[in-house]
């Protein structure tokens, strides 16, 4: 594991989740990771917006730390096929953002089209930059915010801007706990520096991933 690199996701989960399961398979020490718990009792609502104060903190703390970059991941549904060592490396070599985020065929949430000429104009924009790759793999240029690298200092200003929308989030989402949409509406803001791995060069969405949950594949060595 880079020393660099802050490896967190979050849950709140009694039991060992998958990411978890893919850490303990690989010898991955929990001093190398960090799960920000939620919660276990489950007396209040999962809140995927809310949820990132704390994790916010936390990230903000480990820069204090050395830590230079974010890799963050939902904790029940992302296959590491690839080290962390490399998927860093791939990231610093292959992409010339300070964000990439995983990328779906899943268009729904872009509540800030009617608000804002800038977030159309960039949504449109995509449509036509992955027209290509969309032919042969279906359209995947929407920001799917369940798993991202990026350098911490950005990160940290892009989910410090996320949360000073709370005030608004009944007027711009359809549920009032989705960090996804308020994201989707914010990209257009950041883009250079914020992209999507439209292409899946470095992170894929599987829509039928049954298969992949086999022991085997978790049990294969990273290089």
């Amino acid at each position: 594991m880079p020393d660099n690199l802050l490896l967190l996701t979050a849950d709140n989960f009694q039991d060992q989740t998958f990411f978890e399961l893919q850490m303990e398979k690989h010898s991955v020490s929990a001093e190398k990771y960090k799960v920000v718990k939620f919660n276990k009792e489950k007396t209040t609502p999962w809140n995927n917006f809310l949820k990132w104060k704390r994790i916010l903190k936390h990230i903000e703390s480990q820069k204090t730390e050395g830590k230079e970059y974010v890799l963050y991941c939902d904790s029940s549904d992302v296959l590491f096929v690839d080290s962390p060592h490399n998927i860093l490396n791939n990231f610093l070599s292959y992409f010339n953002c300070d964000l990439l985020y995983n990328s779906t065929n899943y268009d729904k949430g872009y509540m800030w089209d009617k608000y804002d000429e800038g977030a159309v104009e960039h949504n449109l924009y995509k449509r036509n930059k992955f027209t290509y790759i969309s032919r042969r793999i279906g359209r995947q240029c929407n920001l799917n915010a369940g798993l991202f690298i990026g350098r911490i200092d950005f990160v940290i200003n892009v989910y410090k801007d996320m949360l000073s929308h709370e005030p608004r989030l009944k007027e711009i989402t359809t549920k009032c706990k989705s960090d996804q949409q308020v994201l989707r509406c914010m990209e257009h803001k950041y883009y250079p520096r914020l992209q999507i791995d439209g292409f899946q060069q470095l992170i894929a969405r599987c829509d039928k991933i049954g298969d992949l949950w086999s022991v085997d594949r978790i049990d294969q060595r990273w290089e």
